[in-house]
């Protein structure tokens, strides 16, 4: 039986709300005859500061909620969620130099698949490296993801985002980590970004 999901990320804009608009979620979902929800977590919700990555949002404007806030508004009006994607700004904050940046890659990757976990998710999409990082080090990037995604049971699913990196195409980066993800781990493809390449 064939499973119909559709992404948050534009749910809201079925009952004429912003796409950051989480409340619009639940209210479209229930007019709506489907399976189930991709949940994106966006990075537009953080109240610490503005997303890393592009957005045409005004961040000062958007609704905040953590992500612990929005799993329970789920479970509360008991909506199925197989698939997650992890906050986009992950891969950006992977990829930094930064110490500090790393460390809140990990956790906001830990406080997602926790999320996840707590919704029964099985898969969740992942942003892997930062788009315009002119150099990735994938298997460095790779050990810092699964330091944290080891510890969960859900498969995760390299998006395939563009790479600035020169020494790199999405062909050779998808090689190399076939090579070193577990068995369960896989990729997802999004048309958009394949029209690119």
């Amino acid at each position: 039986m064939k499973k119909y999901l559709v992404s948050t990320a534009v749910l809201p804009l079925c009952v004429g709300k912003e796409f950051f608009d989480y409340t619009g979620i639940i209210e479209a979902y229930k007019l709506l005859d489907m399976d189930g929800i991709e949940l994106v977590f966006l990075p537009e919700w953080d109240s610490l500061h503005p997303p890393l990555t592009p957005t045409s949002a005004d961040w000062s404007n958007t609704p905040k909620i953590k992500c612990s806030e929005l799993v329970d508004i789920c479970i509360k009006n008991e909506l199925p969620v197989p698939v997650v994607h992890i906050n986009r700004d992950v891969g950006t904050m992977l990829c930094s130099d930064n110490k500090e940046a790393i460390l809140e890659g990990q956790n906001v990757l830990n406080d997602n698949l926790l999320g996840a976990s707590l919704l029964q998710s099985e898969i969740a999409v992942l942003h892997m490296w930062d788009t315009y990082h002119k150099s990735i080090d994938l298997n460095k990037l790779f050990k810092k993801i699964y330091e944290v995604s080891g510890n969960y049971r859900i498969r995760i699913a390299i998006e395939n985002i563009p790479i600035s990196d020169k020494k790199l195409t999405q062909e050779k980066a998808w090689e190399f980590l076939y090579d070193v993800m577990p068995p369960e781990y896989d990729f997802t493809l999004v048309l958009n970004w394949c029209s690119l390449f």
